[in-house]
């Protein structure tokens, strides 16, 4: 059985959760900049306004799934004001690669700033996994806007990763 439970996915998400913009006026809603604190309902609910679908583990943690990796966000810290995303894309490198992996890895973190990657230890398959992560300290909390902005950037930029990964990296 799964680590996880089915949790929501995005169908017919009422109009005024899916808009931080004013129709009207064509700016963001005032509410929308309230800087408030992060709890995981607010991820949800800005994963629902980015039509992003996700499932929801026991703890309250949410998994975002791709095509060729996952995305986990959860609150960390003794007051739950860090969120943590991490990535790990679906194929593994094979042990006999861990040099060459290693120096794929290092060269990542080397020209990048976001997202932070690193090799897992082998499994029993004989192959390690390819995580990053990346760490937001909202302690005094965030307004909708700069969340949305926040997830949505964090989905783009694991989609590049893994890309990456296969591509230039020549890891997968």
């Amino acid at each position: 059985m799964a680590w996880w439970r089915k949790g929501e996915t995005v169908h017919g998400v009422p109009e005024a959760d899916t808009q931080l913009l004013d129709d009207e006026a064509g700016s963001v809603r005032p509410e929308a900049l309230i800087a408030r604190p992060m709890d995981m309902e607010r991820v949800k609910e800005s994963m629902r306004r980015l039509e992003i679908r996700f499932l929801t583990d026991e703890d309250g943690d949410v998994l975002a799934l791709w095509e060729d990796h996952s995305l986990l966000f959860s609150l960390e810290g003794p007051q739950e004001t860090v969120l943590v995303v991490r990535a790990r894309a679906d194929e593994m490198v094979p042990t006999e690669w861990e040099a060459r992996a290693l120096a794929g890895v290092n060269e990542w973190n080397r020209s990048r700033r976001f997202l932070r990657c690193f090799l897992g230890e082998p499994e029993a398959s004989g192959a390690m996994p390819v995580y990053a992560d990346q760490h937001l300290h909202l302690g005094p909390g965030v307004h909708d806007a700069l969340l949305d902005d926040l997830i949505d950037c964090l989905a783009v930029v694991s989609c590049s990763w893994v890309e990456w990964l296969h591509d230039d990296g020549a890891l997968l």
